[in-house]
């Protein structure tokens, strides 16, 4: 049994101070009537004498809006789920195919803007050509202006071949090749990611922070920051490849898509890096998740709690409105490297990511015994290059 201690007194006739360890509290009033102000807020007690009968009146929340209050007005420490910079994450044995995509992009984009304009111009000196054709009358006495105009044409017209051609030769024919058996588990991996994409709930964890259970009243170790994000099969701009492959969206840094052999982390020409799929750390749980918001169909609910909560589970009827949230089974996926990936997910759908995993990472072991090279396909005859020739070993054509 704890210690307690209660030591009233009046200072003036009808004003009665009270010490407690909760704090002071202040009574005033006569006779039977009285006004009370302290911890447990304000509120009016009147007795009828001799009968032991009394009515007591809360006036406002009292503590239980005192300490919600103390609680939503702390500053949080909130940790960000965030990959480092690009430019430190790439693997070391990606830099060079790294450079070699950087330089064609940079080229590309020199070539398209221009390529752009004077497409545009042909088309209009191509209906002013036809436009004049059509009519006699401006064909016979502009005559040294129409054949002008035909020449100009054929000028812009063997401009604009000139330049798809060059626009064509700059693009970086990116082939990976993988042993048949390597084929075979990644495609039992593109299909174990399709049913990830099916799962109701796909979001990216932008912060989290452990949380006090006993002061905020809840059951739960950590609050987090959810976004929700699409998963999908997708192309990059970046590598011209006949590849359409997983696409995992982020919130707050660059996209993630999956390449046999590396993840590339996409956030714009300038930044992005190229990560190495031996590299990556995937780890998986079982989350229980506290859902305040709808559960989605997919998810399984393997419990109740409540708003506010003591230790032993039953609600806090300090709170007012106090009410039951249900607890669901969500995945949570963390993707890490030891070059700075740090990117966390949460899924509706347990078991489609205990696929997902699985199927990664026998991936993964298909490719330990490989030599991992990257080929690049030369854009002028097609012939294959290993990823650090300056360039074509068949024509002499320029790679980089």
């Amino acid at each position: 049994m704890g210690w307690r201690f209660r030591k009233s007194f009046s200072p003036l006739p009808g004003v009665r101070l009270t010490f407690s360890p909760n704090g002071i509290s202040t009574s005033v009033g006569v006779g039977p009537c009285r006004f009370t102000v302290g911890p447990q807020g304000a509120a009016i007690t009147s007795r009828i004498p001799g009968a032991g009968i009394a009515f007591r009146q809360t006036i406002n929340g009292g503590s239980s809006k005192k300490t919600l209050s103390r609680i939503s007005t702390q500053t949080p420490v909130l940790e960000e789920i965030k990959s480092s910079p690009s430019q430190e994450m790439t693997s070391s044995g990606l830099s060079e195919f790294r450079e070699l995509l950087t330089r064609s992009y940079q080229e590309r984009s020199v070539l398209l803007p221009e390529l752009q304009k004077v497409s545009k111009k042909s088309i209009r000196l191509d209906r002013k050509c036809k436009s004049w054709s059509a009519g006699w009358l401006f064909r016979k006495l502009f005559q040294k202006k129409y054949l002008q105009i035909q020449k100009d044409l054929i000028e812009i017209k063997d401009y604009v071949e000139e330049l798809h051609e060059q626009e064509k030769l700059s693009r970086l024919q990116t082939r990976i090749e993988i042993s048949e058996q390597s084929a075979k588990s990644y495609s039992r991996f593109l299909g174990a990611f399709s049913d990830v994409m099916k799962c109701k709930g796909i979001w990216d964890v932008v912060t989290q922070r452990n949380v006090d259970r006993i002061k905020e009243r809840t059951n739960v170790d950590q609050s987090v920051n959810l976004n929700p994000v699409v998963f999908d099969f997708k192309s990059c701009d970046l590598i011209e490849s006949e590849w359409k492959v997983p696409h995992l969206s982020n919130s707050n840094g660059g996209d993630i898509y999956i390449y046999p052999g590396f993840f590339l982390v996409y956030n714009s020409i300038n930044s992005f890096a190229l990560v190495e799929m031996s590299n990556i750390k995937i780890t998986v749980n079982k989350c229980s998740f506290t859902e305040e918001r709808s559960v989605p169909s997919d998810a399984k609910i393997i419990g109740q709690t409540w708003k506010k909560v003591n230790k032993n589970g039953s609600p806090d009827r300090r709170f007012a409105n106090n009410y039951q949230i249900p607890i669901v089974e969500y995945a949570d996926l963390m993707l890490e490297s030891s070059d700075g990936l740090c990117e966390r997910y949460l899924f509706s759908n347990f078991d489609s990511i205990i696929q997902f995993d699985s199927a990664l990472e026998s991936f993964k072991k298909s490719l330990v015994d490989e030599t991992g090279k990257y080929i690049v396909y030369c854009a002028s005859c097609e012939s294959a290059n290993e990823n650090n020739a300056i360039s074509c070993t068949t024509c002499g054509h320029l790679l980089k």
